[in-house]
């Protein structure tokens, strides 16, 4: 993002070490060993990487990201990273390097149906389901990004159904709230 507003990475330091560079380091250190890195971490080190040019180190980080992708679409376990990374992989115009048909499946299968939350993407903790917004919004864009969403009715209806989730829950606590005039 920072590249893309027209910042130079190299000029920002911290210990002797650039921005960039300690980007790029942290994805070599993911590439001698991924298991421990979040799937959201490898995919936005791999949208990093891409905005500098650097072909050869998103392939490697693609094919991370591909052989963590198991048939159930996760990467993690988590939809607070699983989410993360497949939005990643769109935005930087690599959702084809995983199995979209597992990633679309996912996707669809963690949206909310309960009544009051349905249309929404969170997690259960405790036995209680927390909508998120943030992985709302996510799920929604991540949708956009397969193939053949705009004429498959499932990605258009799960659209649909977040958008008026959303809606439906606006204004959300702590939100500014405009105050009628008068």
């Amino acid at each position: 993002m920072l590249t893309q507003a027209g910042e130079d990475l190299t000029t920002w330091v911290y210990n002797n070490t650039s921005l960039k560079d300690s980007v790029i380091n942290s994805v070599y250190e993911t590439l001698n060993d991924a298991s421990t890195v979040p799937a959201k971490v490898i995919a936005q080190q791999m949208l990093a990487v891409g905005q500098w040019g650097r072909g050869e180190l998103v392939a490697q980080l693609a094919g991370v990201l591909k052989a963590r992708q198991r048939p159930t679409g996760s990467f993690d376990d988590d939809i607070y990273s699983d989410i993360p990374a497949y939005e990643a992989l769109g935005a930087a115009g690599q959702i084809s390097v995983i199995t979209e048909v597992y990633a679309r499946n996912y996707l669809l299968c963690q949206q909310s149906v309960a009544s009051a939350t349905y249309g929404s993407w969170g997690g259960t903790y405790g036995g209680t389901y927390y909508p998120d917004f943030m992985t709302t919004c996510q799920a929604i864009r991540t949708l956009t990004y397969l193939p053949g969403a705009a004429s498959d009715q499932q990605i258009q209806a799960a659209i649909n159904n977040s958008l008026a989730y959303l809606r439906k829950t606006w204004p959300w606590p702590g939100t500014i709230r405009q105050k009628a005039s008068g």
